[in-house]
């Protein structure tokens, strides 16, 4: 975890020091790379780099970084009229809504400004990368689909393909190959379910909830990466 003296603060922008005329100064919403999380408010604010335009496919970095906020779904705090200055709970304000983590550094959000103000921006979504998605919502989705030795054909639990090791991103591969992109075993999990003598037990052990499972999807949840992991 990030202590308050580790912070490289995310410096909030005047307008009037973003350069002019490669972004229209409107209200957005525009695609912007994540290039900052480390919030010292503890607001789930980003700094982010503006997407001028997409040509082929692939975004073009404006240059342009800016200062946005994290819009919440859901927020709000008790009424500021029963404030008083005795001490204890009930003397103060309590905060409730909905909380998530911050896109780690290099992904795509939307972004808004309001009145088309580039120092009063928020964001406000996160921009899915393509064939990226298997193990959304829950990151121990088992497959079949291994990314090296399974003689016995079992359901393990995987991460997302390598984009390195796999070509499937060129043009003309059918739709049936990206579904079947094979997939690098969780081992530490597996290792866990073995354990536990869960590894082939698919109401307890193993899950197939996974955005890719099915079209339309019949999966809901919200999953996040996670605490770093200190042994890698």
């Amino acid at each position: 975890m990030f202590e308050a003296d580790d912070f490289k603060p995310i410096v909030k922008r005047d307008s009037n020091q973003l350069e002019k005329g490669k972004i229209n100064r409107d209200s957005g919403p525009f695609e912007a790379i994540v290039t900052n999380v480390l919030d010292p408010n503890y607001g789930g604010s980003l700094e982010v780099e503006l997407i001028r335009s997409v040509d082929g496919g692939n975004p073009i970095r404006s240059g342009q970084k800016t200062f946005v906020k994290y819009l919440y779904p859901f927020y709000g705090t008790t009424s500021e009229k029963g404030l008083t200055s005795n001490p204890g709970y009930k003397a103060s304000q309590q905060s409730y809504g909905m909380w998530m983590v911050p896109p780690d550094v290099g992904n795509m959000v939307l972004v808004i400004f309001v009145e088309g103000q580039l120092n009063n921006g928020y964001w406000i979504g996160c921009v899915q990368q393509e064939l990226m998605n298997f193990m959304v919502p829950d990151g121990r989705t088992a497959t079949r689909n291994i990314d090296g030795t399974n003689v016995e054909k079992k359901k393990l639990p995987v991460g997302e393909h390598n984009k390195i090791r796999m070509a499937f991103n060129k043009p003309g591969h059918p739709v049936r190959e990206y579904i079947r992109l094979p997939k690098p075993v969780n081992s530490d999990f597996k290792t866990v379910l073995e354990t536990q003598g869960l590894l082939e037990d698919e109401t307890r052990g193993i899950t197939t909830s996974s955005a890719r499972r099915e079209v339309p999807s019949a999966v809901f949840g919200i999953n996040t990466p996670g605490p770093k992991d200190k042994k890698h």
